[in-house]
């Protein structure tokens, strides 16, 4: 090549200062010098390269984020700053290398070495969204901040949940019409089904103003109607188990890994397995074979689901939650002490028995539809029918059957309300005392609550609460119940809720399309892995 090829144009130049203030004006932040870059090199470069390359050279630090997640967030800078063609060809490409399409972003990408679930491209384009292109700014604004302090690169656990609670911090305002919506649908799930003009009608409020807000509650507050389950009719049981170990479990019928820390680190691993049928008892099973692999460990089996969402606390004006503790630990006394039999109202509750519903009949595509529409009540018939390769009419009659059968029961989940501290609580005292409890639970702004039983002839109904609060809330929590039942006999505990692998609440896999039922035999119970 002649010596002249190598030089590089003023032209050049200007347009390589012009993408670097450009990259500056967006993210409003200085540039780190981490290491001499060679500017030549990126002359080579087509526009898109060109910015993801100077933003890792001169604005992400080095070795703070994971190699995958650096790369994401250098597609995520080009995709604010390309045109919409170019936009266009950038996701299908980021999609492809991380080998995900579009249409299955409800699916998890990748499960690093620790267990961490990570989705990548939809996750990041999602809080892109959510924050109107502010997330990285935001998340850039962070790491400079906080770089001193952070002495070791961040682990693939540490860098999704540092992602997340960025994006989670975010608090736009909740309107008098969104909470109107949202309470509407929080008391009749049902109408998640419904079309925009009948909820329309029923809130004396427009049919484009309904339209509009449910758009907005989807996607600023993260608004999602699921449907749980009803795994009775299923013929399958949760069985939950806890332990200290520092372990990883791996087997076809686990739903997740849940991580909660009070000091010590507790894992959490709730099973999906199928219900006792004749001589095959898996929860015993399930026991015998975890006692020969762990050294310390509780076995519960699930009696019952209760879900609930109050806004009682929630002051719109101010747009913030202003739980008055020492009120609610009177309202805690006066139900235990004073009002002994006060029972959950059922009116804001919605709760799953757990009782000995007889199965009915399905096939493998009723549990593939379970499993899509099950995360998303409000997916039209087109899409889901997309997913499970059937067509829209197919799909209509399919979930018109399942939701007759009582197959999913919804619920109202709002994310982005400021509810930003996750806490779970274990009671495991008087058992006369546990539905009087699990009713102040209810008066908090969101509680999922499950009875337990444990795996003992002579065992005692407990109760297992996952809650939503707002942020700095676990010292109040725990203060406001120690002052209640210091000079009680109830035994408790409090942890805050660490980490969660993406959820699997069907095992689809281990169905057996022939003979219509669960896999359960000593193959299956062989693939039980533990490694410690």
């Amino acid at each position: 090549m002649a010596p002249h090829e190598d030089r590089i144009t003023q032209e050049e130049y200007d347009r390589l200062h012009n993408e670097k203030e450009l990259i500056l004006k967006f993210l409003n932040i200085p540039p780190i010098i981490k290491e001499k870059t060679d500017d030549q090199f990126l002359f080579k470069l087509n526009r898109r390269d060109r910015l993801m390359r100077l933003f890792l050279a001169y604005f992400l630090p080095k070795n703070l984020f994971p190699e995958v997640i650096e790369e994401d967030l250098a597609y995520l800078l080009a995709y604010n700053l390309l045109d919409v063609v170019e936009k266009e060809i950038l996701i299908q490409e980021w999609y492809r290398k991380r080998g995900l399409t579009p249409t299955r972003t409800d699916k998890p990408l990748m499960q690093f070495e620790d267990g961490t679930m990570y989705r990548s491209v939809h996750d990041l384009l999602e809080a892109d969204s959510f924050t109107f292109g502010e997330f990285l700014p935001l998340l850039l604004k962070k790491v400079q901040r906080l770089r001193k302090f952070i002495r070791e690169p961040l682990t693939e656990r540490e860098a999704t949940r540092y992602l997340d609670n960025i994006w989670m911090g975010w608090r736009p305002k909740l309107s008098k019409n969104d909470l109107k919506v949202v309470l509407y649908l929080d008391s009749r799930p049902n109408s998640a089904f419904s079309r925009k003009k009948d909820i329309a009608e029923a809130l004396n409020l427009h049919d484009n103003s309904v339209t509009y807000i449910l758009d907005r509650l989807q996607k600023l507050f993260r608004l999602r109607v699921y449907g749980r389950p009803n795994l009775n009719k299923l013929g399958l049981q949760t069985v939950l188990v806890i332990t200290e170990d520092r372990i990883r479990i791996e087997f076809p019928y686990l739903t997740s890994i849940q991580e909660l820390r009070a000091g010590n680190v507790v894992k959490l691993y709730p099973f999906n397995v199928p219900r006792q049928k004749g001589t095959i008892y898996p929860l015993r099973d399930l026991h015998n074979t975890l006692k020969d692999k762990l050294d310390e460990f509780t076995i519960y089996q699930q009696l019952e689901v209760k879900d609930n969402f109050s806004f009682q606390y929630f002051d719109i004006e101010e747009n913030t939650w202003s739980l008055d503790w020492d009120a609610w630990s009177l309202w805690l006394e006066r139900i235990l002490y004073e009002d002994k039999y006060h029972m959950v109202s059922p009116d804001s509750v919605k709760f799953i028995n757990d009782g000995e519903e007889k199965p009915i009949s399905f096939d493998l595509k009723d549990l593939e539809i379970l499993d899509y529409y099950g995360t998303n009540l409000r997916m039209s018939m087109a899409q889901l029918g997309r997913l499970v390769s059937m067509t829209r009419a197919g799909v209509r009659r399919r979930v018109k059957k399942l939701l007759g059968e009582n197959l999913l029961i919804p619920f109202v989940n709002l994310m982005q309300i400021g509810l930003d501290e996750q806490i779970v609580v274990l009671y495991t005292g008087d058992e006369e005392y546990l539905k009087p409890f699990q009713s102040a639970l209810s008066e908090l702004p969101v509680m999922h609550s499950y009875t337990l039983k444990p795996f003992t002839y002579d065992s005692k109904k407990c109760l297992l609460a996952w809650l939503r609060l707002p942020s700095g809330s676990f010292i109040k929590f725990t203060d406001a119940i120690t002052n209640v039942l210091r000079e009680s006999d109830a035994i408790w505990t409090a942890h805050r809720y660490q980490f969660r692998s993406t959820a699997k609440m069907l095992p689809i896999e281990m169905f057996d399309a022939d003979k219509k039922d669960w896999r359960w035999d000593k193959e299956v119970l062989a693939q039980l892995k533990i490694e410690k």
